[in-house]
C-alpha cells in the first residue's frame, strides 16, 4: 500500500486545482469565506457514517457553508480512498483512522478533524452450525482488507472470545455485500457485518455470535480526514465542511426520515430498509464529532499487528481538535443543539 502511495503521490504531485489563497469575508453560515469552493469527497463503503457527506450534500449544508460544489465519490476499500487523497484527487474522505494512521509513515501525512462514531458499530455473525464463539476455533473469518475496520472488528472479537488470530484464518472477501454471500455459501464460518440485518440473516439459520456495540473498547471509525498540506492552505474550508458534517449528524437526530430517504437514495434501498440500519447507528453515533486519544491508541496497537513499522509514529499527529474547539467558540455548537455531552 506504501509504495503504491508513494508512486500516486508522485506521479500526482502539486496543489489541488481547488485550493485557493487566503479569503476574506464571511461565508453566509457567519464563518470565515472558505478558501476552496469545489470539493471531492472520497468513501470507502457504503455504511451510515461515510454517508453524512452526501446527507450533508442532499441538505444543501455545503452550500450553506460557503462550498456550493461537493462531489462524493465512492471508491471501496480504504486503500483506495486513501491513495486519491494523498494523490490529490480528491481532497477529503470520510474513511477510517487506520488509513490515517498508516499516512504517517509517508510524505504527505493526514489528520483526522472529526469522528462519526467511537464504537465498532457491526455483530459477527457465524453460519448454521456456528453456534457459539467457541465454534469459531479452526475457521475461516471473512473481513475486507486486512488492516482495515472491519479485520479491526475481528481481532477484538477474538479476543472477547478468548483466542487469537493464530486459531483462526483470517481472509479478505471484500465489502458486507461479499461476506455475506461468503456466509452463506458456506466458504467461511463468520464475518462482521451490520447489526442491522440480524433480523434477515438469523431467518436464514445464521447465528449473532457479538454484537460488537456492547463491547467496552472504543474504537474511532469514519473520521474526517484531510492532508495535512491541505489544513495548513485551507483551514476555512475545513471549518466549513466540518460544521456541515456536524449539522448533518444533528439532522439524523431531528429527522430521520429525511436521513433516511438520503441514505436510501445512497445506497439504493427502501427507506424502510434505510431505517434499519441508521436506527441502531443512531445508538452509536457521536453527536459532537469528538473523541478520545485512548481509542486511536487502540487503532495503533491493532495497526502494529500487521505493519509493525506504524509503532513508531506519534498518534497524537494523526488528529486535531482545532476545528471542532473553533466551531464551539463560535457558537456553532449552541446553535445547533449540540448536546453538551454525547
Amino acid at each position: 500500500m506504501l509504495l503504491a502511495i508513494s508512486l500516486i503521490a508522485a506521479a500526482c504531485g502539486g496543489d489541488s486545482e481547488s485550493e485557493g489563497g487566503d479569503s476574506q469575508g464571511t461565508s453566509p453560515a457567519g464563518l470565515p469565506q472558505p478558501e476552496v469552493t469545489s470539493l471531492k469527497f472520497a468513501v470507502s463503503a457504503l455504511a451510515p457514517g461515510p454517508n453524512f457527506a452526501q446527507f450533508a450534500v442532499d441538505e444543501g449544508l455545503f452550500e450553506k457553508y460557503g462550498i456550493p460544489d461537493v462531489e462524493v465519490l465512492l471508491l471501496e476499500g480504504s486503500a483506495r480512498s486513501l491513495q486519491a487523497l494523498v494523490a490529490g484527487q480528491v481532497q477529503v474522505t470520510i474513511d477510517s483512522a487506520q488509513a490515517t494512521l498508516t499516512s504517517l509513515l509517508t510524505d504527505n501525512p493526514l489528520q483526522d478533524v472529526a469522528q462519526f462514531h467511537n464504537s465498532f458499530v457491526d455483530c459477527i455473525y457465524g453460519g448454521p452450525e456456528i453456534k457459539s464463539p467457541d465454534d469459531v476455533a479452526g475457521g475461516r473469518l471473512a473481513v475486507s482488507t486486512l488492516g482495515g475496520q472491519s479485520h479491526a472488528e475481528v481481532v477484538v472479537a477474538l479476543t472477547e472470545f478468548g483466542l487469537t488470530s493464530d486459531d483462526v484464518e483470517i481472509v479478505q472477501i471484500g465489502g458486507q455485500d461479499d461476506r455475506v454471500a461468503a456466509l452463506r455459501a458456506g466458504s467461511v464460518e463468520a464475518i462482521p457485518a451490520e447489526c442491522a440485518v440480524e433480523k434477515q440473516l438469523t431467518s436464514e439459520g445464521m447465528n449473532v455470535l457479538l454484537r460488537l456495540p456492547d463491547v467496552e473498547t472504543q474504537m474511532p471509525g469514519s473520521p474526517l480526514t484531510f492532508s495535512k498540506e491541505f489544513i495548513e492552505k485551507n483551514p476555512n474550508t475545513v471549518l466549513a465542511v466540518t460544521a456541515a458534517c456536524l449539522e448533518a449528524m444533528q439532522t439524523l437526530f431531528n429527522d430521520t426520515d429525511a436521513a433516511a430517504e438520503s441514505y436510501a437514495a445512497w445506497v439504493q434501498v427502501s427507506p424502510e430498509d434505510a431505517l434499519l440500519s441508521l436506527e441502531p447507528y443512531k445508538d452509536v453515533a457521536q453527536r459532537d464529532l469528538r473523541w478520545t486519544p485512548e481509542g486511536y491508541a487502540t487503532v495503533h496497537e491493532f495497526l502494529v499487528l500487521t505493519n509493525p513499522a506504524v509503532g513508531g509514529v506519534d498518534v497524537r499527529d494523526a488528529y486535531t481538535f482545532e476545528f471542532l474547539e473553533r466551531l464551539e467558540e463560535l457558537g456553532v455548537y449552541e446553535d445547533l443543539g449540540v448536546p453538551e455531552s454525547s
